[in-house]
């Protein structure tokens, strides 16, 4: 059983789970910030970018969470 605590909005709202791709701003905790820009996918992980800092991370996609255009959930 997972923990609410590991499930996003999108997750406990029941609705369609967003498709991350190449290109979009992502989330990948519970707070709004920080933006993440995915830069490259490859089967299971998403290598994304820090909108602010520039740092690179590779993370599981499923930890991704697209930002829908005009804000926060």
């Amino acid at each position: 059983m997972i923990s609410n605590a590991w499930l996003s909005p999108t997750d406990l709202r029941g609705g369609s789970t967003l498709h991350v791709n190449v290109g979009d701003l992502v989330r990948t905790g519970q707070n709004f910030h920080p933006h993440y820009l995915v830069i490259a996918m490859n089967a299971d992980r998403a290598w994304i970018r820090d909108t602010q800092h520039g740092l690179d991370h590779v993370v599981p996609v499923d930890r991704c969470r697209k930002i829908e255009e005009g804000g926060a959930f």
